[in-house]
């Protein structure tokens, strides 16, 4: 592991950590609701950290293009 992770703090719903991957339930959102979800990590060292997020529903989405992301950081 690259980075220790220190805390995930939701706006709302749960959260359940294995390891290094997170998962947040957020619960119901409301149409053009939003929610979001900080994570702290603690890094061993200077490195370039990728993080991914997914989100999914019940109901089919008209516009599933936007339901990933990924981003990677230089962390020092």
């Amino acid at each position: 592991a690259t980075a220790a992770i220190l805390g995930v703090t939701p706006s709302q719903g749960t959260v359940t950590t294995n390891g290094s991957v997170v998962r947040v339930n957020l619960g119901g959102l409301a149409n053009a609701a939003s929610a979001t979800v900080a994570v702290q990590v603690r890094p061993f060292a200077v490195v370039n950290m990728t993080n991914s997020a997914v989100v999914a529903a019940a109901l089919a989405d008209p516009v599933p293009g936007d339901n990933s992301v990924l981003l990677t950081t230089t962390v020092l």
